[in-house]
């Protein structure tokens, strides 16, 4: 277990541990010398992070042997020209924990698994994860600043998966999870299958922000905007929106905006059935 306020070389014997309470850097001096390192020995070694502390990793060359990666606790970030390893092992993000992407340089690769109650959140930069993401239970991927694409493809259903932060999340595959939660920011799927963020039948989108690309909600989907116990407009740009399943809208009649609102300039084309939830019981 390594603990201190900044390191720049680590050589690994055997699987290793960081963390502990306050903050922790792994960095090079400047951060874009990228003249840190991370040694394995070329063995696949484990790299495990605990304790409720951020351990910021920046511009570290990592030994491209390093196996898998797994976040148990606190924050767990990588920075500009930092690399993950050996790709085809597995990035693991517990429950309760953070992985954080802040103005990478390089497009990032690594088998992602996000268990349940996760978070991947981006705070600086345009920033690019390229490797396949497995979702278990319900997640969140916030993005406040720049935006966050995933360019890899989605394993899993179920759960929820959860888009926060004001700032842009492009997808470039539809998740399978139940739910599909837009609270903040934009959703921009026009780098999918046909621009697509296509619900099949058990799947649901809400939320109260945007979606950039076509909606096409399949019988047996739902697309209720706003959330479960309150009103939103979920606004839809640069694509249209086809109905065939479920429309669900809240009401509230004690306030001035008395109704959720699926709103989409280019057009929408009706179907399937309208359903709504009166919320103040009046």
């Amino acid at each position: 277990t390594a603990a201190g306020t900044n390191i720049a070389n680590v050589t690994m014997v055997g699987d290793t541990t960081f963390g502990g309470t306050g903050r922790l850097d792994f960095r090079s001096n400047p951060v874009g010398a990228l003249a840190a390192s991370l040694s394995t020995g070329g063995n696949q070694f484990k790299l495990t992070k605990v304790g409720t502390n951020q351990f910021q990793v920046s511009g570290v060359n990592v030994d491209g042997a390093l196996g898998d990666i797994e976040v148990k606790g606190g924050l767990l970030g990588i920075e500009t020209g930092t690399t993950l390893g050996e790709p085809g092992h597995t990035l693991t993000v517990f429950t309760n924990t953070t992985l954080n992407f802040f103005n990478l340089s390089n497009v990032l690769s690594k088998n992602l698994a996000l268990n349940d109650g996760a978070t991947l959140s981006s705070t600086s930069g345009t920033n690019v994860f390229g490797g396949p993401i497995a979702l278990s239970g319900s997640n969140s991927v916030s993005v406040s600043a720049g935006y966050l694409a995933l360019s890899g493809t989605f394993g899993g259903s179920g759960g929820s998966f959860v888009k926060k932060g004001a700032q842009i999340l492009l997808l470039y595959s539809v998740p399978g999870s139940a739910v599909i939660d837009i609270t903040a920011g934009s959703l921009d799927v026009t780098n999918t299958a046909g621009s697509t963020l296509g619900l099949v039948s058990g799947q649901t989108l809400r939320g109260g922000a945007g979606l950039s690309g076509n909606l096409t909600v399949a019988s047996g989907a739902t697309v209720a905007p706003g959330e479960p116990n309150a009103l939103g407009t979920l606004t839809v740009s640069n694509g249209v929106v086809t109905l065939s399943g479920q429309t669900l809208i809240n009401l509230n009649r004690s306030l001035a905006a008395s109704n959720s609102v699926l709103s989409c300039a280019d057009g929408i084309a009706l179907g399937g059935t309208l359903s709504a939830t009166n919320l103040d019981g009046i």
